[in-house]
């Protein structure tokens, strides 16, 4: 206990020591002349520019800020009071972490530590940064440690403001009057910063560290080293804890004094000489770039390895890495053999757009959701086997077997998905399982419990009846639900419009890259999943209620054309419905503040100096290597708009819902029964003009499924919510899952539209029997090439 207030009381000694200094301008711009410049440091902020410059999480770089003096003393004014309301700096760290707890369950299975060490270690963390506040550099250093010592922590920007807003929120509460506006306009532009700190160096720098660690384990493999030590960790198992980090540090010291002792000896360096860098500083990271002469049989190692390196650290496109690399060599004649990171590359465009737009090259992190528990098995008494007709067709490109479904799953996989789809493989069925053997008369010990009638591809093809399965591939269910909602886009899709005897199916799917429509054929055998003594079910997206398999068949395609159903795991549904439609697609980042909603679409690639229009086939390369995603500027298809008004976006999700789009949106976070990152599908949008003691006014309700057709709604509007509905009688002709829009914006972050209203056709809703006769004449739609016609 002795020991605990001694540490509270030098945690309150640094703060009141810099709040007297807070006005001190020993530290402030002069001092900054001197240093020197680089990406890493960012650039000064005066500060009259700060409150302005961090009104939103900046994830750009880490600049030198110097807080205005009230401000400065505010914030560190209140984390004092903080700190003494809580009595204990352990049980200010638990309030801290109760909150973030509570706001993110998202982020659960990041925090590690056990929590009595964990709540110290935020107060920790935070006091130093309130300290320095008012010393640029000595804040910078604060937060560059603090960004180091979490690379192995994915942070988004939106991670960053629901984190920020639940701090605020709980400060408010816990604080109330002492909690003044002023103190909250400082720690909002505060937690900016630093929030948007942490994302840009786990985005610029996390993935750089890891492959090469990587490297440098391959490296040490291809030397033959007498005695291999343990590997490098990863950055991704570097742990909070500052022992395991030193032990790392020593670890990383002795193996690469190791490499350069034993290349000194076996490949002929002479004592001294350094491994380059490009502008011939001394790096021993850059280990494949020698000074001395490389003998003949090593060339071809050393100069990929060094493109590799070079690549990762962003030179990969660099003409004077062939120049220098053939002067080294003496291979001049050869230089485009061996230029293999170069050509590659070159793919990656310039990403152009209105750098106005703050989504414009921001990171972005698709939020993959927990699998699905278990199902609830239901027991059954042993069914007769049946010869059942089944099918002939048997894809032998895309095999009925755990590989097809897992592949590497547990290290390349989502973690999230991981252990749940090996858990999944012990109950498959081997060999999967065909539409006929699930449903109807010829079904056989695979029936699937309480289904009745026959199988179909098609019959009423509609987005309410779509349920996801136990994957995390929302993004593009949802987009088949949006997709559904004009059920000839659905059926011109595939070239077969009823189930076939030999189990063939031929299904269209767009590449924007290739500029292609590519024909994926596959057999019908669904992953099938069967406790012993008990009734089984798909894996996967299952049958619509009228025993349509239309969605099990195109999640098998997709699945085909990344070559595993794991590569669905996690995604944007923007990149799934150009997929789908051939047509662009964009997102709009909804905000909760008044800084307005930004239209954006979707890139990817290795690094941030390496990007390109982000599609659904270079999942293929993409999730194994755990590609990063960022936003481009995409205000050239929203009317040149860069910003979005509340009044704006009402507007064009109304005229995109008129001309008939496929429009889905993906989930903040928990709230009022919408799921922590979740795809939903919307389906429309209404404007309930009423009158109410004299005065007009205009309700803005909408409608949204979730794919699995599961946790109704909770907020006003909902199915049993009667007071609200009695009280305007003229929103009764409205039905459905409804919810007011101003709900929407804290509910979602997110809305994609895509543009894709050519031969869209009856919708859903006309039930008529001409409706069911044009749907039946929908033939497949074009293939091979077609113009891509949006962003690139």
């Amino acid at each position: 206990m002795a020991e605990d207030l001694e540490e509270e009381t030098e945690i309150l000694e640094d703060v009141e020591e810099e709040t007297e200094d807070v006005q001190a301008e020993e530290d402030g711009e002069g001092s900054d002349a001197g240093d020197g410049e680089n990406s890493m440091q960012g650039e000064t902020v005066a500060q009259d520019e700060v409150l302005d410059k961090y009104k939103m999480v900046y994830d750009q770089g880490l600049d030198r800020v110097k807080f205005p003096s009230d401000i400065s003393a505010e914030i560190q004014r209140t984390w004092k009071r903080f700190l003494e309301h809580a009595g204990t700096p352990e049980h200010a760290g638990e309030l801290i972490f109760g909150a973030w707890w509570e706001a993110a369950p998202s982020l659960h299975s990041y925090f590690l530590t056990p929590k009595t060490v964990l709540h110290l270690r935020i107060v920790q963390g935070i006091s130093p940064i309130v300290a320095a506040l008012g010393h640029p550099n000595d804040l910078r250093t604060q937060v560059e440690i603090i960004c180091f010592r979490h690379l192995d922590r994915p942070v988004s920007v939106q991670g960053a403001e629901v984190v920020r807003d639940s701090m605020l929120d709980m400060w408010e509460a816990e604080l109330g009057a002492d909690f003044t506006p002023k103190a909250r306009i400082g720690w909002f532009s505060f937690l900016n910063y630093w929030g948007g700190a942490l994302v840009y160096f786990q985005r610029e720098y996390a993935g750089r560290i890891k492959i090469i660690h990587r490297s440098w384990r391959e490296a040490n493999k291809s030397v033959a080293l007498p005695e291999e030590e343990e590997e490098v960790p990863a950055t991704s198992e570097i742990k909070e804890d500052e022992e395991a980090q030193a032990s790392m540090a020593d670890d990383t010291k002795k193996e690469a004094a190791k490499v350069k002792e034993y290349e000194a000896q076996q490949l002929g360096r002479e004592e001294g000489e350094e491994w380059l860098t490009d502008e011939g500083t001394k790096d021993p990271m850059c280990w494949a770039f020698r000074s001395g002469p490389v003998t003949d049989d090593s060339h071809v190692k050393h100069k990929q390895m060094f493109l590799f390196n070079a690549a990762v650290m962003g030179f990969g496109g660099s003409t004077w890495m062939d120049i220098i690399l053939d002067q080294r060599l003496g291979r001049t004649g050869q230089r485009r053999a061996c230029s293999s990171a170069a050509a590659d590359a070159a793919e990656f465009k310039t990403v152009k757009g209105n750098p106005a737009n703050p989504m414009h090259l921001r990171q972005l992190q698709p939020q993959p959701e927990p699998p699905l528990e278990m199902p609830q098995w239901v027991s059954c008494k042993a069914i007769e086997q049946k010869a059942a007709p089944g099918g002939t067709f048997v894809d032998k490109d895309f095999p009925a077997s755990s590989e097809s479904i897992g592949g590497v799953t547990g290290d390349a996989a989502n973690p999230n998905v991981g252990k749940y789809l090996q858990d999944m493989l012990k109950l498959v069925v081997p060999g999967w399982v065909r539409p006929v053997e699930m449903v109807g008369k010829n079904a056989t010990k695979y029936k699937l419990y309480g289904v009745t009638g026959e199988p179909c591809l098609f019959k009423h093809v509609s987005p309410r009846d779509i349920q996801q399965g136990y994957l995390g591939d929302c993004w593009l269910v949802s987009s088949f639900s949006a997709l559904a909602e004009y059920p000839d886009r659905v059926r011109s899709l595939f070239k077969q419009h009823e189930l076939t005897e030999d189990g063939r199916y031929d299904i269209r799917l767009y590449c924007p890259h290739a500029e292609e429509w590519k024909v994926i054929t596959i057999d019908d055998r669904i992953p099938y999943w069967q406790r012993p003594g008990a009734y089984g079910t798909p894996c996967f997206a299952k049958p619509t209620k009228e025993n349509e398999f239309w969605p099990c068949l195109l999640e098998k395609a997709c699945a085909k054309l990344v070559k595993a159903y794991y590569r669905l795991d996690g995604g944007f549904e923007a990149v799934a419905l150009e997929m789908l439609t051939g047509k662009p697609a964009i997102s709009v980042g909804i905000s909760l503040d008044t800084s307005g909603h930004q239209p954006y679409g979707i890139i990817t690639g290795p690094d941030q100096n390496h990007l390109a229009h982000a599609t659904v086939y270079m999942r293929l390369q993409g999730v194994d290597a755990k590609w990063q995603f960022f936003g481009q500027d995409a205000s050239s298809l929203c009317d040149n708009m860069t910003n979005l008004t509340d009044t704006d976006l009402w507007a064009k999700l109304q005229a995109w819902d008129k001309e008939g789009y496929s429009i889905a949106c993906g989930s903040r976070g928990n709230y009022q029964g919408i799921i922590a990152g979740h795809a939903y599908t919307i389906l429309r949008l209404l404007d309930v003009p009423i009158t109410r003691n004299g005065k007009s006014i205009t309700l803005q309700l909408m409608h949204v499924r979730n794919p699995h057709a599961t946790n109704e709604w909770k907020g006003k509007w909902h199915d049993d919510d009667k007071e609200t509905w009695n009280a305007y009688p003229e929103a009764l002709k409205a039905t459905g899952h409804k919810i007011g829009v101003k709900d929407y914006k804290h509910g979602f972050a997110e809305v994609a539209v895509c543009f894709d209203k050519q031969n869209k056709g009856r919708r859903y809703t006309d039930q008529s029997a001409q409706a069911q006769a044009d749907h039946q004449k929908v033939e497949m739609g074009p293939t091979g090439h077609q113009t891509w016609e949006g962003l690139r």
